[in-house]
Protein backbone atom coordinates (compact mmCIF):
# COMPACT_ATOMS: atom_id res chain seq x y z
CA UNK A 1 0.00 0.00 0.00
CA UNK A 2 1.22 3.73 -0.69
CA UNK A 3 -0.06 4.91 2.41
CA UNK A 4 0.84 2.52 4.69
CA UNK A 5 2.62 5.25 7.28
CA UNK A 6 -0.26 7.36 7.02
CA UNK A 7 -1.57 7.67 10.73
CA UNK A 8 -4.09 11.24 10.20
CA UNK A 9 -5.51 12.69 7.15
CA UNK A 10 -7.65 16.07 7.05
CA UNK A 11 -10.16 16.22 4.11
CA UNK A 12 -10.00 19.55 3.14
CA UNK A 13 -13.74 21.41 1.70
CA UNK A 14 -12.72 21.53 -1.80
CA UNK A 15 -13.26 17.60 -1.64
CA UNK A 16 -16.57 16.38 -2.72
CA UNK A 17 -16.41 13.08 -2.35
CA UNK A 18 -13.86 9.86 -1.70
CA UNK A 19 -13.66 7.25 -4.61
CA UNK A 20 -13.58 3.83 -3.95
CA UNK A 21 -10.97 2.29 -2.21
CA UNK A 22 -8.84 5.49 -1.79
CA UNK A 23 -7.21 4.62 1.88
CA UNK A 24 -7.67 0.95 1.38
CA UNK A 25 -5.06 -1.04 3.45
CA UNK A 26 -3.96 2.18 5.72
CA UNK A 27 -2.89 0.30 7.90
CA UNK A 28 -1.83 2.59 10.37
CA UNK A 29 -4.57 4.94 9.68
CA UNK A 30 -5.74 5.97 12.67
CA UNK A 31 -8.31 9.59 12.48
CA UNK A 32 -9.79 11.24 9.58
CA UNK A 33 -10.87 14.58 10.25
CA UNK A 34 -13.37 16.26 7.47
CA UNK A 35 -12.92 20.32 7.10
CA UNK A 36 -16.06 21.78 9.30
CA UNK A 37 -17.43 23.34 5.78
CA UNK A 38 -16.84 19.85 4.09
CA UNK A 39 -19.02 18.94 0.50
CA UNK A 40 -18.19 14.90 0.90
CA UNK A 41 -21.52 14.09 -0.43
CA UNK A 42 -20.73 10.82 -1.08
CA UNK A 43 -18.56 7.91 0.54
CA UNK A 44 -17.53 5.35 -2.14
CA UNK A 45 -17.14 1.60 -1.90
CA UNK A 46 -14.11 0.57 0.52
CA UNK A 47 -12.67 3.69 1.01
CA UNK A 48 -10.94 2.83 4.50
CA UNK A 49 -11.03 -1.10 3.94
CA UNK A 50 -8.42 -2.62 6.19
CA UNK A 51 -7.85 0.06 7.95
CA UNK A 52 -7.03 -1.84 11.12
CA UNK A 53 -6.06 1.00 13.26
CA UNK A 54 -9.11 3.37 12.46
CA UNK A 55 -9.90 5.00 15.73
CA UNK A 56 -11.71 7.87 15.15
CA UNK A 57 -13.68 9.35 12.35
CA UNK A 58 -16.53 12.01 12.12
CA UNK A 59 -18.80 11.44 9.19
CA UNK A 60 -19.89 15.33 7.68
CA UNK A 61 -23.78 16.07 7.63
CA UNK A 62 -23.36 16.63 4.00
CA UNK A 63 -22.69 12.54 3.52
CA UNK A 64 -25.79 11.50 1.71
CA UNK A 65 -24.43 7.81 1.09
CA UNK A 66 -21.85 5.42 2.18
CA UNK A 67 -21.38 2.69 0.10
CA UNK A 68 -21.23 -0.86 0.88
CA UNK A 69 -17.47 -2.18 2.36
CA UNK A 70 -16.54 1.30 3.13
CA UNK A 71 -15.01 0.66 6.71
CA UNK A 72 -14.53 -3.17 6.22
Amino acid sequence: SYCYNLESITIPKSVSSIEGYAFYQCEKLKSVIFSNESLVEYIENGVFSNCYSLESITIPKSVSSIEGYAFY
